[in-house]
C-alpha cells in the first residue's frame, strides 16, 4: 500500500495571448513613425505571457495483494487519485473566464484502476475496471469567452471494463486475445 499526497503550485505559468490591432493602434504606430501602420489594422498579434498562476494538489493511493488460489496466483491491482487544479491572479489579456473553468474542470477530480490477473502455468486473464469521475467544460474556442458558468456542458462519471487471455507459447511468444471497453460504454 502506498498514499502519496502532491501539492504543486507554479507562478507565472505560460499562456498564448493575443492582441487586435485596433485604430488606437494604429494612430499611437503613426506617431511613432511606423510606415504603413493602417495595414495593420484589424489584424492580430500572438505572443506569450507569464500569465497565471496553477495550483495542484491531489493523492494517489496504489494498493496491491496477491493470493494463491488452486494453481495459479490471483493478483489484484487498485490505483486511485484524486486531483484538484485552482488558478489564480490571472493578468489582462492572459486567459479568459472560459480558459479558467476549462483548466479547472476539464479533467475529472477522481479516477481509478482496478485490475485482477489469474496467472496459471501459461495461461493469464485479465479483467480491468477504469472508472473516471464526472467533469465539465465550455465551449472553449468556439464560445465568446464570457459567462462561462451559464454555457457549460455536464458529463456523467464512466466506467470501461476490459478482459482479456494470454497464452504463452515456448517460453517467448505470447498470444493475447481480449477487448477494451467491452461493454461499448460512450460518454454522455
Amino acid at each position: 500500500i502506498t498514499l502519496d499526497y502532491y501539492n504543486i503550485s507554479i507562478d507565472d505559468r505560460m499562456a498564448l495571448s493575443s492582441n487586435t490591432i485596433n485604430q488606437q493602434d494604429v494612430d499611437e504606430l503613426n506617431a511613432l513613425g511606423y510606415p504603413d501602420a493602417e495595414l495593420l489594422l484589424g489584424s492580430n498579434a500572438n505572443y506569450f505571457t507569464n500569465g497565471f498562476d496553477t495550483q495542484v494538489t491531489g493523492v494517489d493511493l496504489a494498493v496491491t495483494t496477491w493470493l494463491d488460489i488452486g494453481p495459479g496466483t490471483l493478483t489484484s491491482d487498485l490505483r486511485y487519485n484524486h486531483n484538484k487544479q485552482e488558478i489564480s491572479n490571472v493578468k489582462t489579456n492572459a486567459i479568459d473566464e472560459s480558459r479558467v473553468y476549462d483548466l479547472e474542470n476539464q479533467v475529472p477530480e477522481d479516477n481509478s484502476v482496478l485490475s485482477f490477473t489469474y496467472d496459471v502455468y501459461d495461461l493469464s486473464t485479465l479483467l480491468r475496471f477504469n472508472y473516471y469521475g464526472n467533469w465539465q467544460t465550455t465551449p472553449g474556442l468556439f464560445g465568446d469567452g464570457t459567462d462561462s458558468k451559464a454555457n457549460t456542458y455536464h458529463y456523467n462519471d464512466a466506467v470501461l471494463v476490459d478482459l482479456e487471455i494470454s497464452y504463452t507459447l515456448l517460453d517467448h511468444y505470447t498470444v493475447t486475445v481480449g477487448g477494451q471497453n467491452i461493454f461499448d460504454e460512450y460518454p454522455d
